[in-house]
């Protein structure tokens, strides 16, 4: 196995022409072109290398210094190809075209590409792990059979999140869409969602084929439909369901879906809706969902819908009726043991267990740089060992709000001290070992973006409302003695750091050369510090959440 080095300046593609099976090609910090992983001298693909960048925001792939329309491209028999920690940017097509199998993208930004961030052309057996996508025309695509995305982010892309209406067999696993133009998800057959979340896009997931499986998944703040079922034989299970503009929606002449013990709650719409259309969806399974708090109908069958199931639904407190039935839809679906008037018997039994417990949001590294004077007494001849550990006596996140009360972005602010346990010799080394403890305060920040966050951090805001009057003896000016105030205060959950580890490079010497055998008082430190800390915050989670 050969190991290449690609320094700024330096070609991609020409050490991978020079590459062959297995060697690797790692990427130093800076912008570079393009690249194809092939021999383009001689069009040979080139299987198992593994290319590596300095991480995301270091190693960047740019297209405004790149003559080729994709940024990188993988294509037929580059197959078990490893790409990790870099990003791919401003490209005119792609931002990773991968047209071959058994292709591991690991820790990869894909950004304001024109169309795709990461799209999956051909080929099975892919695995996308921890990728970010934003700013493309969608985040995610795939259109080939059995791949998988796992702990990835699409956020802010102009249509999808993540697409793959054309592709049997895609998981997706603890993935983010938020903010997306169109769909968070958008899936097709045999796809199995399991424990993401789909936030403040346009619609939230969208089972848009058959036999789909969509596992306790969070789907909330999306301007449409939370779900929306265009297929059949899918199960929706188990999944958090809020502030949508519909929570639930199957569309007509879509049969046999399952939609079992899903929380719908405060849904602008209807909670769950089964629509008509040219004719009314039918055999669908309805069962033990909470159903609360919507804005119009807890469950909605529209006139044509037949042959539908609806039981043991906890439905209540919405705002039309909790369970309508258009006629005929009335006597052509059945109704039973739906709990709409005894709400405490309704939430034991299907109520969402919560526990309280600390979640880690983010694992930040950063450098600090300080430096001090040390004094010494007695005078040193020489310095026998430096022990060294880092306390924290401060850690404090500074939000910048993405939503109404999830943070994706904000500033970490470290403050703390290096103890210093400095053991030296004295009197040309025939004096006794003394000893010499002293603290070197540091502090120092660092901002974390949205690639940095494994998962929000949870902040909802306060609000302070002021009502004023008009001045009723000429209704043209606003009275001065007459206020009405509302204040509505959230305490939150402060996030609070832990010190994983501490790198420290230092450099000491005396302000004053001295001769052989001679004495020094006073060092002059200059200290490098590579911290690693975690952030985490106290959430309510699932006891069942994966």
């Amino acid at each position: 196995m050969t190991v290449f080095t690609v320094q700024p300046g330096e070609s991609i593609q020409d050490a991978i022409n020079g590459a062959k099976a297995c060697d690797t090609i790692r990427i130093e910090t800076g912008t570079f072109a393009g690249f194809r992983v092939e021999n383009t001298n001689t069009q040979t693909p080139i299987p198992r290398l593994r290319i590596i960048g300095a991480g995301m925001g270091k190693t960047i792939i740019d297209g405004s210094v790149s003559t080729t329309a994709d940024g990188i491209e993988i294509p037929p028999g580059s197959d078990q190809t490893t790409v990790e920690c870099l990003t791919v940017q401003k490209f005119s097509v792609e931002g990773i075209d991968i047209r071959s199998n058994a292709n591991i993208i690991r820790q990869v930004e894909a950004k304001d590409n024109e169309n795709d961030g990461i799209d999956i052309n051909v080929g099975e057996r892919n695995l996308v792990l921890k990728c970010f996508a934003s700013g493309n025309s969608e985040g995610f695509d795939t259109n080939s059979n059995n791949n998988y995305f796992i702990e990835c982010q699409a956020f802010e892309n102009r249509s999808d999140g993540f697409f793959s209406v054309f592709a049997d067999h895609t998981l997706y696993f603890k993935c983010l869409a938020q903010g997306n133009g169109s769909d968070g998800f958008e899936v097709g057959d045999f796809s199995m969602l399991l424990c993401n979340q789909a936030i403040k896009n346009s619609s939230g997931i969208e089972l848009e084929e058959n036999r789909a499986l969509a596992f306790e998944n969070d789907v909330c703040g999306n301007a449409g439909e939370g779900f929306k079922v265009d297929g059949n034989d899918n199960v929706i299970y188990g999944n958090h369901i809020c502030d949508n503009g519909t929570g639930i929606e199957i569309e007509g002449n879509d049969p046999r879906n399952n939609v079992v013990n899903n929380h719908v709650k405060g849904n602008r719409g209807d909670g769950i809706r089964l629509e008509s259309d040219d004719q009314g969806t039918s055999e669908n399974l309805i069962d033990n969902n909470i159903v609360k708090e919507n804005e119009r109908d807890g469950i909605l069958l529209q006139a044509l819908t037949t042959d539908n199931c609806v039981r043991s639904n906890c439905v209540f407190d919405n705002a039309g009726t909790n369970i309508q039935a258009d006629e005929p839809a009335d006597e052509n679906n059945t109704f039973d043991e739906n709990n709409t008037i005894d709400d405490s018997t309704c939430e034991k039994e299907v109520k969402v267990k919560l526990i309280k417990v600390p979640v880690v949001v983010a694992e930040p590294k950063m450098q600090i740089v300080t430096e001090a004077t040390i004094e010494l007494e007695p005078p040193a001849t020489e310095i026998k060992r430096v022990r060294k550990d880092i306390f924290l006596t401060q850690c404090k996140v500074v939000p910048e709000f993405d939503t109404e009360s999830q943070v994706m972005k904000a500033k970490l602010f470290v403050e703390g001290f290096i103890r210093k346990n400095i053991e030296y010799a004295t009197n040309k080394g025939e004096g006794a070992l003394r000893d010499k403890i002293a603290d070197v305060a540091f502090s120092g920040f660092v901002g974390l973006g949205v690639t940095d966050f494994f998962t929000p951090i949870i902040l909802e805001k306060s609000s302070d409302y002021v009502s004023r009057f008009i001045n009723p003896k000429d209704g043209m000016s606003p009275r001065q003695d007459k206020y009405s105030f509302e204040n509505s205060v959230v305490y939150n959950e402060q996030p609070f750091c832990e010190l994983v580890s501490a790198d420290c490079f230092e450099v000491d010497v005396s302000p004053r050369p001295v001769e052989k055998d001679g004495t020094f008082d006073r060092l002059r430190e200059k200290i490098v510090v590579d911290l690693t800390l975690k952030v985490l915050q106290l959430q309510e989670v699932s006891h069942l959440k994966c």
